[in-house]
């Protein structure tokens, strides 16, 4: 378990009883110096030579321009779904209306349908009346005639 603690120092001297991995923060100069203890020794965990500075400073603009592309990349997947989205909803509003405006007609058709009937029995009603009056007269001639003798 020891081999997971890490112990952090912070003074002008180095500890005296330092183990492997231990870090120490030197303020003996004008600038705190972190330092790690490895293989019996305290080394920079930044390295001071400009080289190194310069590396590390084109390393992380590198890693930050990849993360800013993919970054700019995933926003532009968001906004290409928000749209794809807004097309779906537009869309599925339109078949919405689509759908009402069937059942609308639908329901025109057979209100229509109720009207044409009622109109259709109107227009057939003096007819039934005529052919119904039509066939009664014919009945009571023959019946008159044959009951009572009328001609």
């Amino acid at each position: 378990m020891k081999d997971l603690v890490i112990a952090k120092y912070k003074g002008a001297t180095p500890p005296a009883s330092a183990q492997s991995g231990d870090l120490w923060t030197d303020t003996s100069g004008a600038k705190e110096v972190v330092k790690i203890y490895v293989n019996g020794q305290w080394s920079n965990v930044i390295s001071d030579n400009q080289q190194d500075i310069e590396k590390f400073k084109r390393d992380w603009e590198t890693n930050n321009r990849e993360y800013a592309d993919k970054l700019t990349a995933i926003i532009q997947e968001i906004e290409t779904v928000k749209e794809s989205e807004k097309y779906t909803r537009d869309l599925t509003g339109r078949f919405g209306d689509l759908d009402v405006a069937y059942k609308r007609i639908l329901e025109q058709e057979k209100n229509d349908t109720r009207t044409r009937r009622a109109t259709k029995s109107a227009r057939a009603k003096p007819r039934a009346i005529k052919r119904d009056y039509t066939y009664i007269k014919r009945i009571l001639r023959l019946f008159g005639r044959r009951a009572f003798n009328w001609t």
